[in-house]
């Protein structure tokens, strides 16, 4: 073979070969998915797949996201870089209305951010709920990335679906640094949502005691008042972390104010069990014996004897007449708390107080079937006889009902049973009248007249 057709064999071979790698490389590229390279940060990959305009740079994954969404969420920055220069919208939403930008926010890719920024993405666009790339940043706390928000324009006070703003997420989840950024950059401290609530109260019922300080130290309004009437006290006290109290009280809030239903920080702290919380007021001095609304004081409404104890230490008295003239040993008898009950008895509580009913603490645990308090009021000195306004006595009213082990209790205390009500009947005839033969038979055992 002549050293031509050699030469022209040989560059035959070469370019089937070049063109073999070149159609192999391709067929490579198309194979390439540009999410999945986005993922994985390979910026050599995208620039060769969109160099050869091998797929869409704004193609959308199940999930709607996009090449760009992804790089965002994994902070690829060259990947990001390629992308962006390759053409891809910054503004596509993935399935949840989500931009780019918002999930850079969200995981605080502040050098994305930037970028997206500095390139045109617009800052203060809004999710299907209304919530933009500052609120993310400001719940996650990503302070940095806030920054760069709010030097391309983020409105700082801008609201959600909800009525939120970034400071308000920022003081739910108590991230201090980022409260006194956004103060500072112009949010309203005392700023209200669509119910009057505000950062403060916020921060305060989430228990967020640092940031609680920082609001007060830049000028949250401790008398500010939701629509129920709450101070952030109320909240703080409801929500029951005792070092946002402690704040809250150093801070100069109103330990007595009153909200809507004439309830004090105290009265929550109470009728919620927070024992701490209770004990803290009390020693600061919160009056333990105002009555709200309903007329009834914190020791009314308190959870557990423990939290009784201590208002009653503070001075609560434990006599004092709620609504229809119940006492606090009334409502324990009724409800068959005998801790209550034992505890109220040990302090001096008044056994035979009566009510605009003319019933008993005994009475009044007869009537719930509480043994074991029937059994405690016994032993207390309560009058076994004692009568309501229609003339019933326990005995009466624990027949009538068909109570025998209660019935057994007060017979053999000495109950007599022999004792008319204001229709004539005798405890024998209450419990017949309402079938009840068992007691029947029992009070006929010890005596008892029909």
């Amino acid at each position: 073979m002549s050293k031509r057709r050699r030469l022209v064999a040989g560059l035959t071979f070469l370019t089937a070969a070049v063109t073999a790698a070149m159609l192999f490389t391709v067929a490579s590229l198309l194979r390439i998915d540009i999410h999945e390279a986005a993922d994985k940060g390979e910026a050599a990959k995208l620039r060769a797949v969109l160099w050869m305009r091998a797929t869409d740079v704004s193609a959308r994954d199940e999930a709607g996201a996009t090449a760009l969404h992804i790089v965002a969420d994994k902070g690829h920055n060259k990947a990001m870089e390629r992308l962006i220069a390759a053409g891809a919208e910054l503004e596509l939403r993935d399935g949840q209305g989500r931009t780019p930008l918002d999930i850079a926010a969200l995981r605080g890719r502040k050098e994305i951010a930037e970028l997206l920024a500095a390139k045109g993405a617009n800052v203060n666009a809004r999710d299907f709920y209304g919530i933009t790339a500052l609120h993310r940043a400001a719940f996650m706390g990503h302070k940095d990335t806030a920054e760069t928000l709010i030097a391309h324009g983020a409105e700082v006070d801008v609201r959600d679906g909800q009525g939120q703003r970034p400071l308000d997420v920022a003081a739910v989840e108590g991230h201090k640094d980022m409260v006194e950024l956004l103060i500072d950059k112009g949010a309203k401290v005392n700023g209200r949502d669509s119910f009057g609530v505000t950062a403060l109260h916020r921060a305060a019922f989430m228990g967020r005691a640092e940031t609680v300080q920082a609001l007060i130290a830049k000028g949250a309004d401790l008398r500010a008042r939701d629509e129920q009437g709450g101070t952030a006290l109320h909240a703080a006290a409801l929500g029951g972390d005792k070092d946002t109290v402690e704040a809250l009280v150093l801070g100069g809030a109103d330990m007595d104010g009153e909200d809507k239903q004439g309830d004090t920080a105290l009265h929550i702290a109470a009728r919620e069990g927070h024992r701490d919380v209770v004990e803290l007021l009390a020693a600061r001095g919160a009056q333990v014996n105002v009555k709200n609304n309903v007329g009834v004081s914190a020791l009314f409404v308190a959870r557990g004897a423990d939290v009784a104890a201590i208002l009653i230490a503070a001075g609560a008295g434990i006599n004092t007449r709620g609504p229809l003239d119940v006492t606090p040993l009334h409502n324990a008898a009724f409800a068959g708390d005998k801790q209550m009950a034992e505890l109220l008895i040990r302090a001096g509580a008044d056994v035979d107080a009566r009510d605009n009913k003319g019933l008993t603490p005994l009475l009044s645990a007869t009537l719930g079937g509480h043994k074991e308090v029937v059994e405690l009021l016994i032993a207390g000195g309560a009058q076994l006889d004692a009568r309501d306004n229609d003339g019933n006595t326990a005995l009466h009213i624990a027949a009538s009902k068909g109570q025998s082990e209660i019935v057994k209790l007060l017979i053999g205390a000495g109950a007599h049973t022999d004792l008319k009500n204001r229709k004539g009947q005798t405890p024998a005839a209450a419990a017949a009248g309402q079938d009840h033969a068992e007691v029947v038979e029992l009070l006929r055992k010890a005596g008892a007249p029909d």
